[in-house]
């Protein structure tokens, strides 16, 4: 049997301040079911986008075989990757990997081994490297105990840093479940060990830079591809216990395309991303610190300011080096983890339950580092005019050469259904968080919630939380009153009006003081005319202690023309001293089972300058 399948896709764009954009798609699948056993596949793709001068040019060709028969699996890939840029060097990337799956006397194992080579056109290189990688896992049920191993190997050449990078990795687990009468039970034990062995070129400045294995988080949230860098944008560095000498940013990762040195930016540390104490502030990338850094575990990076244009972003990169002085570096890694959960249920109304983790990581070199949390749990339904939920817990984190911290935390819930159209409950809780065994701060809250329906149509929600926190390094006492009414009514099946009032106010006393209140007033009705129309229409204002009153409008219509069209028409708004308006429109067509047009529509004006955009989508697909 043999398939096969081609689409194709062009967008186009017109903007009001910005250059026309052009992006065509093209994609071809083919299959073959040899036999039973047998299939195989490829697919080609080709992409091209133009925006003015700039054009990007992406050829990606990808195919596979299969064989699947009772004694084993096995599937063999291989992908190559062209980038061809108007205005930056071009890219090409080639890898294949090979898999086998197979059961042995009740044994599941795997084994696979892939190959892979980067290689960019710039003089000098930035890119030219390659990289074979390997491995091994089995996994058994043995006597209730349900045991796991992986294995990995890696070895990778580095021809633009003359250096060459071998790592190795074992992974051990067991865990066991079971019951014995009224308890429960689930207990596990991990073990991990990571060596990695590089040897390299050092560079005239005495010593060469050794890539960190980093985990990276983006706040708000990680931009799109072709999203520009915006300024108070945050990247999150994560190092573990690892050091660290210097950091890059790439607003292409895949050719390594170095941020604009026109961007500036404030970089801070922190040990428990809570906390954030500053580096250095306007700076610009990449930056090296003064010595090598080890004070915390967290990095973190703000834009400050950007040029204009900003920076477009693809698959942007954040890479933290070690700087070594000599012509080798060995570094190794062991993890130990236990987890333990036991539930004991005294009878069907009352249960106690408690949990434990811990895990240690022993890195060389490096500063050893302990986590354990434990949590302590109760319920206990007495009737449905009373249940009762309890909770206490403790989490520790531990590195060598650092205060240990630790935060304690108490709660007790209660609830009560007094009717089956009244329910209430009631919160509290309690916590302190410590730093080297002396307080940093305690903090209480009372939460009240109150959930009716006043009538078969009529909603009501009510919550209310009061707190009270004290700061021991500065002194001061927080209290905070938030109240959150909400009430939903639908007048028909096909009116409903949502109604949401936020009210928020706290102060501050002791060494220093501060007072605020703000207040947020919303109403929300969603109207479906008819089975092909809908209309939904939203108002909201805001205002507080230190804020004019905000006046926020958004109105939409969304209109199933026929089978074949849809239509909708937005438009948001808002005052507040200043005016902000945008409209927009979206529009689809199936114009047959093989073509479809999408096209949009969008204008805006604030504070008196106007800018629009529009969009034109058509596939094809047979």
């Amino acid at each position: 049997m043999k398939a096969y399948n081609f689409s194709t896709d062009w967008r186009y764009w017109e903007y009001s301040d910005q250059e026309s954009q052009l992006q065509q798609t093209y994609s071809l699948s083919l299959s073959s079911q040899a036999t039973r056993a047998i299939n195989t596949g490829a697919t080609i793709r080709y992409n091209r986008t133009e925006r003015g001068s700039q054009r990007r040019e992406l050829f990606t060709p990808t195919a596979y075989l299969g064989i699947r028969n009772d004694l084993f699996n096995f599937n063999l890939s291989a992908t190559d990757t062209e980038r061809r840029n108007s205005d930056s060097p071009n890219f090409s990337s080639r890898s294949w990997d090979a898999n086998l799956s197979t059961t042995y006397k009740e044994t599941s194992l795997r084994f696979y081994y892939g190959s892979s080579t980067q290689q960019d056109d710039s003089q000098p290189r930035r890119i030219d490297s390659t990289s074979d990688h390997w491995g091994f896992s089995a996994n058994r049920l043995w006597r209730g105990i349900n045991l796991f191993y992986d294995y990995r190997g890696s070895t990778s050449d580095d021809r633009v840093k003359e250096s060459t990078t071998d790592t190795e990795s074992h992974f051990l687990k067991g865990q066991y479940t079971g019951r014995w009468r009224k308890l429960s039970y689930n207990f596990g034990q991990q073990f991990s060990f990571t060596k990695t062995d590089w040897k390299g070129k050092i560079s005239g400045g005495g010593y060469s830079e050794f890539e960190l294995t980093i985990s990276i988080s983006w706040e708000p949230s990680k931009p799109a591809n072709g999203d520009s860098l915006t300024k108070n944008q945050e990247i999150i560095i994560d190092l573990g216990t690892q050091s660290l000498d210097s950091i890059y940013f790439y607003t292409d990762g895949t050719i390594l395309e170095p941020v604009p040195t026109t961007v500036r930016w404030d970089i801070y540390w922190s040990s428990d991303k809570s906390t954030w104490n500053l580096i250095a502030s306007n700076i610009s990338l990449p930056y090296r610190f003064s010595s090598t850094f080890s004070r915390g575990r967290y990095i973190k990076l703000v834009v400050k300011d950007v040029p204009s244009p900003a920076p477009i972003l693809n698959d942007p990169e954040v890479r933290a080096y070690l700087f070594i002085y000599s012509s080798s570096y060995t570094q190794k890694s062991k993890t130990y983890r236990t987890d333990l959960s036991l539930t004991y249920a005294l009878n069907e109304d009352i249960s106690l339950s408690y949990y434990l983790a811990y895990d240690k990581n022993i890195p060389e070199p490096g500063n050893q580092a302990e986590n354990t949390v434990h949590t302590l749990a109760g319920s206990w339904f007495i009737n449905k005019y009373l249940q009762t939920q309890a909770n206490l817990s403790q989490s520790s984190n531990k590195v060598e050469g650092q205060p240990e911290t630790k935060i304690t935390n108490a709660s007790a819930t209660i609830i009560s259904d007094i009717l089956e159209t009244l329910s209430l409950s009631t919160g509290l809780t309690h916590s302190i968080s410590e730093v080297g065994g002396a307080k940093q701060s305690s903090s209480d809250s009372l939460t009240l919630s109150t959930s009716a329906k006043l009538y078969p149509d009529l909603d009501l929600r009510w919550d209310v939380t009061y707190t009270l926190s004290h700061s021991y390094e500065s002194d001061t006492d927080t209290t905070g009153l938030t109240s959150r009414l909400n009430i939903i009514a639908r007048i028909r099946p096909s009116l409903t009006i949502n109604s949401l009032y936020n009210y928020t106010r706290s102060e501050t006393t002791g060494a220093t003081s501060s007072q605020a209140t703000s207040h947020n007033l919303s109403l929300d009705v969603s109207w479906r005319a008819s089975d092909v129309l809908l209309i939904r229409a939203a108002e909201a204002v805001s205002w507080s202690d230190t804020e004019d009153k905000t006046f926020s409008s958004n109105y939409s219509l969304w209109w199933a023309v026929s089978p074949k069209v849809q239509f909708n028409l937005q438009y948001s708004g808002s005052r507040n001293g200043s005016k902000s308006d945008q409209y927009s429109t979206f529009l689809s067509w199936t114009i047959s089972r093989y073509l479809s047009l999408k096209t949009n529509y969008s204008w805006s004006k604030s504070d008196g300058q106007t800018q629009w955009t529009w969009m034109v989508n058509l596939t094809a697909s047979f």
